[in-house]
């Protein structure tokens, strides 16, 4: 027996295309908060450092949420939260803080624009 779809209403049609234009629009954010952490742990090393950087290599996106409605940027590498939040001995090089941080207002806008929020 074949299945009939039932058609949405164009309201319902809107708002699933928005929703998934924003999630698509936070994905590549995440992608972007992600890249400019990974290049801060390249600028903050120690010249020299052999490349490639474990910490840097270790930074990825990944969904969050019960729907996938958000993304969490994570640093892999054992001693990333030393390097972000520094020792009793070493100070704090923020990275990731300081990479949202700049990207915030670019992030904002790209999902505003994705849910159509700024007309």
């Amino acid at each position: 027996m074949p299945v009939r779809l039932i058609p949405q209403s164009r309201r319902a049609l809107s708002f699933a295309r928005r929703k998934q234009a924003a999630l698509e629009a936070l994905g590549k954010a995440g992608e972007q908060v992600a890249q400019e952490a990974r290049r801060r742990v390249l600028d903050l090393r120690a010249a020299n450092r052999p490349l490639p950087s474990r910490l840097a290599r270790s930074i990825t996106t990944e969904p969050a949420g019960p729907d996938g409605e958000a993304v969490r940027v994570l640093a892999g590498a054992p001693y990333a939260r030393f390097v972000e939040f520094g020792t009793r001995r070493r100070a704090a090089r923020s990275f990731l803080g300081a990479a949202l941080a700049e990207l915030k207002p670019a992030v904002t806008a790209l999902v505003r624009r994705a849910f159509g929020a700024d007309r």
